[in-house]
């Protein structure tokens, strides 16, 4: 299993994501630097961790369809393996960050309008899927999917060929409370076996990792338990 590290960024600045209430994050505070430029904050990350893989969320990009390009261009080109929620509601988003970055792009359902005709064309290998809850609820933007459960949205998903599938509860992020989606993240596996699977959020302790690795996920999300130091001790030994 590969632990990712997570950047929130905000108005251009790292921030500490919190319960999913987007309006409240502040400025990250984190152990491992006093900057919040996001660059910076990427290369603290590698150092004290070794992750080659990191998850951008480009909040400008999700509340307000306003990704901030230059900074993410600027993360994407220094070598680090992107995958990248810049709030994508439909094809013409993939394509354009497509041709302006070289990244992973992460198409998140609560942001994305347009399964049906993502399904119709296949999925691409450079696309992950997100199934979004909040609190265990759903949340989809495309109204043809607003009866849809997870287990079915990702099974036809993974019929048009998904790669990699992120399942997020975003109320769980930054509680430091526990992984609120593994039992689903259980179930998924037994009927996605060829599906990457990654989930993340409430991460803090060792034992979350544990626990994820026993429920057979192949990537698990972290924040804030790095930048406050929680898992100091298994960034010292390197896992990754």
């Amino acid at each position: 299993m590969q632990i990712i590290p997570v950047v929130d960024i905000r108005h251009g600045v790292v921030v500490q994501a919190v319960a999913g209430n987007r309006g409240e994050y502040r400025p990250v505070k984190s152990c491992l630097t006093d900057s919040v430029q996001p660059l910076n904050v990427v290369h603290a990350i590698q150092q004290a961790t070794g992750c080659r893989r990191i998850y951008v969320a480009d909040l400008d990009g999700i509340l307000e369809q306003r990704p901030n390009l230059d900074v993410l261009r600027e993360i994407c080109d220094s070598g680090v393996d992107v995958m990248l929620d810049a709030g994508v509601v439909g094809m013409a988003d993939i394509d354009l960050l497509r041709q302006r970055l070289n990244c992973r792009i992460v198409v998140a359902s609560e942001t994305f309008g347009q399964i049906d005709e993502l399904i119709a064309g296949g999925i691409a290998e450079d696309l992950v899927f997100s199934v979004d809850l909040k609190s265990g609820e759903l949340k989809v933007a495309d109204a043809g999917y607003f009866e849809a459960v997870p287990e079915a949205l990702v099974g036809q998903l993974s019929a048009a060929g998904l790669r990699d599938v992120i399942v997020l509860d975003i109320a769980a992020v930054g509680t430091g409370r526990g992984i609120p989606t593994i039992e689903l993240c259980r179930s998924l596996r037994k009927s996605n076996p060829g599906v990457g699977l990654i989930t993340g959020g409430g991460v803090y302790s060792s034992g979350c990792i544990q626990d994820a690795r026993e429920a057979g996920l192949d990537g698990l999300l972290i924040a804030s338990a790095i930048h406050d130091g929680r898992l100091r001790e298994w960034m010292q030994i390197g896992h990754a």
